[in-house]
């Protein structure tokens, strides 16, 4: 069906400028036939009046984490590594529903549709990490919305007492194997299920898709790290690799490695 969008002002990028040039937009379907000052409506089977509109093309939300969504306020404002303490508990994790997590997705998606974003990338964290009924929620929502999206399942192989400096000598014998235990997965464990949800969900056709996501350079091996960037490559895919988010990150680079982080990837050939 044709749909032409009237009376708006088209945002065009000049360099590094701005331009809003009043201008109407015929479509058909999702391809866009013409844009010009004046098309008449019957050019079209429905008419948007655009009056007092910017237009302009769907914004993309590169780093989202949509779990996160309901919590928002719940905790002060903490250091990011104390805040994901009280977010999700290592050891036994914030359980939900397939349903909970459906309406958690497509409320994110409200969100991002009434501020422009019409793409994303959503790295989930999933308890457990490969509950295959939880992902399909996720893109159940997104479905629904309309959204397209690439949904990521985050991974890694390191304890994460490893990631932050100083902390291992505090903590308890018992604490420590614990913690040590929740992280033995074998990496072709990891690859297969990865495997599986890419023939799962990248169809041709598909809006939504599977992407992959690493959980940072300080929480997973090279090994690790190097077999998913394969895998990306293989399948042609984004990944997601959280790097220098906060400052303990940057000293506990310098602490663990004698280099930042950057550098250490960059020296592991783990940007691309």
């Amino acid at each position: 069906m044709r749909r032409l969008i009237k009376n708006g002002r088209v945002h065009q990028a000049k360099g590094n400028r701005s331009i809003y040039k009043a201008a109407d937009i015929l479509l058909d379907g999702e391809r866009i036939l013409e844009i010009a000052p004046h098309i008449p409506s019957e050019a079209a089977q429905e008419v948007i009046d655009a009056a007092r509109c910017i237009i302009l093309p769907g914004l993309i939300n590169s780093h989202i984490h949509t779990f996160d969504a309901f919590y928002r306020g719940s905790f002060d404002n903490l250091p990011l590594e104390l805040w994901i303490m009280k977010l999700r508990p290592f050891l036994s994790g914030l359980k939900s529903t397939p349903e909970y997590i459906r309406l958690r997705t497509l409320y994110n998606a409200i969100q991002l549709l009434k501020t422009g974003s019409t793409t994303v990338l959503d790295d989930l964290v999933q308890v457990p990490w490969n509950d295959a009924d939880n992902l399909a929620a996720v893109f159940e929502g997104y479905e629904q919305a309309g959204l397209r999206a690439y949904v990521a399942t985050t991974i890694s192989d390191l304890p994460m007492h490893h990631a932050i400096p100083f902390l291992r000598p505090v903590l308890s014998n018992e604490l420590k194997q614990q913690l040590e235990a929740a992280g033995k997965t074998p990496h072709e464990v990891y690859l297969s299920y990865l495997r599986e949800q890419i023939a799962r969900y990248n169809r041709p056709g598909r809006i939504q898709k599977y992407m992959l996501s690493v959980s940072g350079p300080q929480r997973s091996s090279i090994e690790l790290q190097r077999k998913i960037r394969n895998l990306a490559e293989e399948h042609d895919l984004p990944v997601v690799n959280h790097v220098m988010e906060t400052r303990l990150q940057r000293s506990g680079a310098e602490y663990a490695f004698g280099k930042s982080l950057i550098q250490y990837m960059e020296d592991n050939h783990l940007l691309y």
